[in-house]
């Protein structure tokens, strides 16, 4: 019974078990499913929501659907239908987001069109005045804006070419086509008007300074007689121009424009007749100035003649002169002095007149000055002469009166005169230097009978009322003469001259004031300097500082001294090297000065000033200050390095070390601002090491980086240049070349291809993509890119082309393979011999490219293979119109014996291979590269190529013009000898298309590889997307050829 019991209840436990399984199985099952209905329920809310839709969300509830469906293991829930129209909302919403950034870039094109359009007149900025300026102006704005102009007809033209062939977008292409006919038509316009416009402000600039030039040579029939022609036929030229400008430029516009060309030539017109009238005026004013001259020649002999008689009455004792000859003698002074003011107030007058000219009123003001200080002289001796005769009348008159008598009438004159003396300085001027705010006294000792007049000049001119000129008798005839300035000034710096002027004769003496600006450095605590003749007192320590002070860092610094002057003085605090930081507190009450300085740093270590100024003077002390550091401040151990890399390389790290006590804060700079952590910028600090990572890198990521660390004992920082570049295009080393195989023949085309980045290769027959299978082998390895075709027939036959491209651009080469049934080679007899003669023949089994267009600093090798065992064969290279090439560090040369296969096709044969090797090919290395070989026999063989090096600066448009017309020409059999039979191939190829590529630009590329059914059994989409600045694709086409020329050549 019990054992019963104990069976029964294992059997319920048992069941108890698997119930709980089955039950926690259906509970998985069921959170599953309501789960996976949850996320398919979100994605449809999302998916109709009416409102905007974050970019990626839905893309993100479709990946949580997915990854919850693989979640479920249940065999009879069939998710697959629910998955697929998940899927193809998607892929709708795909379509209709990138239908509608097409719509996007379309319009932001024509509005970049239009906005163009609208800022082009007027073509002639309003602030412009000068012909030479607005025609720089033109000339660089044209260069600026055509690049822009390129861009938008790039865009327009790739919008275009996207729109072609879809109903829905026809009227979207409609659009931009109108636009880009429009936008073309008027940027041709401007084109033609600014080169107008340049053409005719340089011309005009010309004609200005041939004006000029007539101006300043004073010949005023010369500008009279060419002046005028030279307008008028700038003003035919403007004439012109504006019926261009009327026929392109909108109303408006047309009107500035046009004004400013005349109003340019009005103002030089007028100008131009403003200048005449001077030269007129100018010239009335030089005829008076001469007949005033020659007036004053007069004066000045008649001024002489009275000395000279005057000289003579006074040395001829026997015959006194009388008192009537002294009357003559002073009324012809009289007559004299009248004169000469009548010159000098003409010459005021005819000074004082307007003129219009500016450069003519200078030039006459300086000629009338220099005849007024001729008169003014003149003046001054006879004003002398005629104090001194009239008190010797006046003297002989009143002896007369006394004393009338024969006898007395008859005694000497001279007796009743004085002597006279000239001016002469006994104690002259001597130069001096004078502080800036203190008093100068210039003092001489000057003699002389009569007195002379003094007068003071300052850079000659006379000093101003500022300066006080006084004389004081010193006996015996002597006087001093005293130039007092009371407060010297940095304009008181000049040469002062004094003038003495008496009847005699004139005397001078001059000297040089220096001022005295800055302080001097005296070996001595303090210095006071005092003026002379002061009316207070200038400053002075009576407490100086202390010669020097020593503290730790962290100490405060106080520094004190007392001072005294009148008035109260000025201080001021200095601090050597450097400057007073700008915690530090000065004071001054008038009598004692400060300066406190809490917390002191090791940088405040210097030598401390104080300088006290009043007008009377100034004063000065000092104190050297050392502040004994007990921390360090930060300081750069190891520094940034300037980097280089390309557009996407990462990650790139910038490091530095900096070490410091405290530790500093650190703070890294990208062109002078702040750097925060991003999703692409990460800040690493480990002990002393700070790196900056940039992953990846971006073109904006370029510039100035500064890593900074600053603390309270300083600062210090480290700086690099990051240079971001994009990789460049890819450049075939060794192009495609023109192979002719024989029907049924393995054929191979070969290149060698260099990038900065692994390139994306594609390769393409006859326009169309070419796949990788059975019929066509693709490989790329390091030895070059093959294009291999097992049995090559007449369908494979055409042009083939392989593209390798890169984030910096694509690049491709083209070749031509020919397929022809086998050759049958013939031979003639000669008929001039019973004998068939065989001469010797060259082959080239191997020929240079056609056409071979590389960047500048590309490496070029060119190389040649002749058929044949001969070892006998010399190669010479040329180029141009032969001119030879020698081997050279710039240029290599090397000739070896190797197994190639033919450009016909077939198997190895040996050859020998000669090869040119440019390690940098420039622009000047462009042109023609010829080969010639000769072996026995005079048998030669000739291969040439047409090389053009493109500069990154280059005009696409003009290398791909000079790259047209080229023909090229390639011999397969050679006439060699005396006789022989050949044929000669010749292909004449041209550069029919240009295109400009936009600066964005973005594709997809799909390479399939299919398997031997209609399957596809892979498919690779690869999306590219790079920022080019400009690209040039060129096309080449055959215009004419093959065309095969039979020839045979007999003795």
């Amino acid at each position: 019974m019990l054992a019963d019991m104990q069976a029964n209840e294992a059997a319920l436990a048992a069941d108890d078990i698997a119930g709980d399984r089955s039950w926690q199985r259906f509970r998985t099952f069921l959170e599953t499913r309501i789960c996976l209905i949850r996320r398919i329920i979100a994605f449809w809310e999302l998916f109709n929501s009416q409102s905007n839709v974050p970019e990626g969300a839905l893309e993100r509830a479709a990946e949580e659907v997915t990854q919850e469906a693989r979640t479920v293991e249940e065999p009879n829930l069939d998710v697959t239908a629910a998955m697929g129209s998940i899927q193809d909302v998607l892929e709708q919403r795909r379509r209709s987001s990138a239908a509608d950034a097409f719509v996007r870039d379309a319009q932001r094109t024509t509005e970049s069109a239009v906005k163009v359009e609208s800022e082009l007149y007027p073509a002639i900025p309003r602030e412009l005045n000068r012909a030479e300026t607005i025609a720089q102006y033109l000339e660089r704005h044209l260069d600026t804006l055509m690049p822009l102009v390129r861009t938008i007809e790039a865009e327009l033209e790739a919008h275009i070419a996207a729109a072609n062939g879809d109903p829905s977008r026809a009227s979207l292409a409609e659009n931009l086509r109108a636009t880009q006919k429009r936008f073309l038509a008027r940027m041709t316009e401007y084109q033609e008007l600014v080169n107008h416009m340049t053409k005719f402000f340089i011309h005009f600039a010309q004609h200005e300074k041939q004006l000029e030039a007539l101006e300043l040579s004073g010949d005023r029939a010369a500008l009279e007689r060419r002046g005028e022609p030279i307008l008028s036929e700038a003003q035919e030229e403007a004439k012109r121009l504006a019926t261009l400008v009327e026929r392109i430029e909108p109303s408006e516009a047309a009107v500035l424009d046009r004004d400013k060309v005349t109003a340019l030539i009005e103002s030089r017109r007028a100008h131009l007749t403003t200048h005449l009238r001077d030269l007129e005026r100018c010239s009335q004013h030089d005829a008076r100035l001469g007949r005033m001259s020659e007036e004053l020649h007069h004066v000045h002999n008649e001024v002489r003649e009275v000395t000279e008689a005057l000289a003579r009455m006074r040395r001829d004792d026997t015959s006194p002169p009388t008192k009537t000859t002294l009357i003559q003698l002073e009324r012809t002074i009289e007559t004299l002095e009248r004169r000469i003011e009548t010159l000098i107030t003409s010459s005021k007058d005819d000074t004082q007149s307007q003129l219009d000219s500016q450069m003519m009123r200078r030039e006459l003001d300086a000629r009338w000055q220099s005849f007024e200080n001729q008169v003014a002289r003149e003046r001054d001796l006879m004003r002398s002469a005629v104090h001194e005769y009239r008190q010797a009348l006046s003297r002989l008159t009143v002896k007369t009166n006394d004393k009338y008598s024969e006898t007395t009438r008859e005694e000497p004159v001279r007796q009743a005169i004085a002597p006279v003396a000239a001016p002469e300085f006994t104690t002259l001027l001597e130069d001096t230097d004078v502080a800036d705010g203190s008093q100068c006294n210039l003092v001489c000792v000057l003699t002389g009978n009569p007195p002379p007049k003094v007068q003071w000049y300052k850079d000659g001119s006379p000093v101003g009322p500022s300066y006080v000129a006084t004389s004081k008798p010193l006996g015996d005839g002597l006087t001093e003469q005293r130039l007092f300035i009371k407060t010297v000034r940095a304009a008181d710096e000049a040469k002062f001259l004094c003038k003495a002027i008496n009847a005699a004769g004139m005397a001078e003496t001059s000297c040089r004031v220096t001022v005295l600006e800055m302080l001097r450095d005296y070996p001595i605590e303090e210095m006071i300097l005092e003026a002379p003749e002061t009316t207070g007192t200038a400053p002075a320590f009576v407490e100086s500082l202390p010669g020097s002070v020593s503290l730790s860092e962290g100490q405060p610094l106080l520094l004190r001294c007392a001072l005294v002057g009148d008035p109260t003085p000025k201080v001021e605090w200095t601090k050597t090297p450097g400057q007073l930081r700008e915690t530090a507190k000065t004071t001054f009450d008038g009598r004692a000065a400060q300066l406190d300085l809490q917390d002191t740093i090791p940088g405040d270590t210097g030598s401390y000033r104080v300088v006290a100024r009043n007008p009377i003077g100034q004063a000065a002390c000092g104190c050297q200050v050392a502040v004994a550091s007990t921390g360090e401040g930060p300081r750069v151990v190891k520094a940034l390095k300037d980097i280089d890399v390309n557009t996407g390389a990462g990650p790139v790290k910038l490091e530095c070390v900096i070490v410091g006590v405290p530790e500093p804060e650190v703070i890294w700079y990208h062109d002078g601002v702040p750097l925060k952590e991003s999703a692409t910028v990460r800040l690493e600090f480990q002990g002393d090491r700070c790196t900056l990572v940039l992953q990846p890198v971006r073109r904006e990521d370029a510039g100035r980086y500064c890593c900074s660390a600053v603390s309270q004992r300083g600062r210090c920082a480290t700086e690099c240049e990051l240079r971001v570049k994009a990789p460049a295009a890819p450049v075939f080393l060794e192009p495609l070349r023109d192979i002719t195989v024989p029907s049924g023949a393995r054929a191979e085309l070969f290149a060698r291809v260099a990038s900065d980045e692994a390139p994306f290769l594609a390769w393409y027959k006859d326009g169309r993509s070419i796949s990788p299978g059975a019929d066509y082998q693709i490989t790329h390895n390091g030895d070059g890119i093959r294009l291999v075709i097992p049995e090559a027939f007449v369908e494979d036959d055409g042009l083939y082309e392989v593209e390798a491209s890169n984030s910096g651009g694509r690049t491709r080469s083209s070749c031509r393979l020919k397929v022809t049934p086998p050759v049958v080679e013939r031979i003639i007899p000669d008929k001039s011999s019973d004998l068939m003669v065989a001469k010797p023949c060259l082959v080239m089994a191997r020929s240079l490219p056609a056409e071979l267009q590389v960047q500048a600093g590309t490496r070029v090798s060119l190389s040649a293979s002749v058929a044949g065992t001969s070892n006998a064969l010399h190669g010479k290279w040329y180029r141009g119109s032969g001119e030879p090439i020698s081997d050279s560090p710039d240029f290599r040369l090397s000739q070896i014996r190797e197994m190639v296969v033919p450009e016909e096709g077939g198997s190895l044969v040996p050859a020998t291979s000669f090869t040119l090797s440019i390690a940098e090919a420039f622009p000047e290395d462009s042109g023609i590269i010829w080969l010639r070989v000769e072996g026995p026999g005079d048998a030669s063989v000739t291969s040439r190529t047409q090389l053009l090096v493109l500069d990154e600066d280059d005009n696409r448009e003009q290398a791909a013009q000079a790259a047209r017309d080229v023909k090229v020409y390639r011999v397969k059999g050679a006439p060699s000898g005396e006789s022989g039979v050949g044929d000669l191939e010749m292909r004449v190829t041209e550069v029919t298309e240009v295109n400009e590529l936009p600066p964005d630009v973005s594709e997809e590329v799909t390479t399939r590889t299919a398997a031997d059914g209609p399957q596809v059994s892979e498919e690779v989409t690869r999306r590219i997307t790079r920022r080019v600045t400009e690209i040039t694709k060129t096309r080449t086409q055959e215009v004419r050829g093959p065309l095969v020329y039979r020839w045979e050549f007999r003795q």
